[in-house]
Parts: structure tokens; sequence; C-alpha cells
């Protein structure tokens, strides 16, 4: 915890850095007060997909943050605010080249059920 799981669709094709978009988006985790030394992120790439009226050019890029519950929904927004920038920013190109569609959803993780090992 926190997980960090970016979905997108294959017709965003530009060259991503990885590593320093996780990092900027493990930051702002971490300023909603979660350790950076417990955030897992990962990118999945979607090849069947289907946005809006089917058009080409129809993308999407779907973060889903999955955080314990616990805080507050001022703290919540101002994430999904910050992460959905970082994802603007990172994703210009795409933006200006595809009917890209971005969005972040934040789900509260149940503290008491959810177990980890270390």
């Amino acid at each position: 915890m926190p997980h960090l799981v970016l979905e997108y669709s294959d017709n965003v094709t530009q060259q991503v850095d990885w590593s320093a978009l996780f990092s900027s988006l493990h930051q702002a985790v971490a300023e909603a007060g979660a350790p950076v030394r417990n955030c897992k992120s990962r990118a999945i790439r979607h090849e069947a997909y289907h946005v809006a009226d089917g058009r080409p050019g129809g993308a999407f890029l779907h973060l889903t943050i999955g955080l314990l519950a616990g805080r507050t929904d001022e703290v919540k927004a101002a994430l999904t605010r910050r992460c959905l920038e970082l994802l603007a920013e990172t994703f210009r190109p795409s933006l200006g080249s595809l009917d890209l569609q971005l969005s972040v959803e934040l789900r509260d993780l149940h503290r008491e059920s959810y177990q980890r090992v270390p």
C-alpha cells in the first residue's frame, strides 16, 4: 500500500519515462501522508478497448490509486488533482494528437482487511 495502477489504451504511443512519472506520483502520494517506501506502481497497456463512439483516435489513460482509508475528502481531492496535473504534463503530446481522456480515481482500502508482508 499504496498501489498505483495506470491503465491506458495502446494508441497512446508516445515515449514515457515511467520511472520519472512514477517517482512524481509517489511524491504526490507522500504529500498526502503515505510513506513512499510502501508505494507500488505499474502501467498496463490495453489492446482491447472501446472509447466513446469508437472513432479512431479515441484514447484513455486512467490512474487508480489504492490507499488505506482514513484521509479527509480534501486530502483525497488534492491528491487526485495533483496526479491528474502530472498525467496531463507527461502526456501533453498525446493530448494534442489523440482524443485522450485522462482520469484519476482514489479507492480507500479497508484498513482492517488489507494484509501484506513487509
